[in-house]
């Protein structure tokens, strides 16, 4: 399992634009879209925290042994 993992110190996401970014539902943008699409792809999923402290984007893909 492959993960990265970005965070910032900011003032956070509003709960409104959180709870939209997170289903998918009127997400801005086509980047964080784009992202969950491509780790579907892979296998992998996108989370997202975010507070008054800051956000965490986490992105998760599993990795396949070589094959011999």
């Amino acid at each position: 399992l492959l993960t990265l993992e970005i965070a910032d110190r900011g003032r956070g996401m509003p709960a409104d634009l959180l709870s939209r970014v997170t289903t998918g539902a009127g997400a801005p943008g086509v980047g964080i879209v784009g992202m969950r699409e491509r780790l579907t792809q892979l296998g992998g999923r996108l989370e997202i925290e975010s507070s008054d402290r800051g956000t965490t984007i986490r992105a998760t893909v599993p990795i396949r042994a070589p094959s011999s």
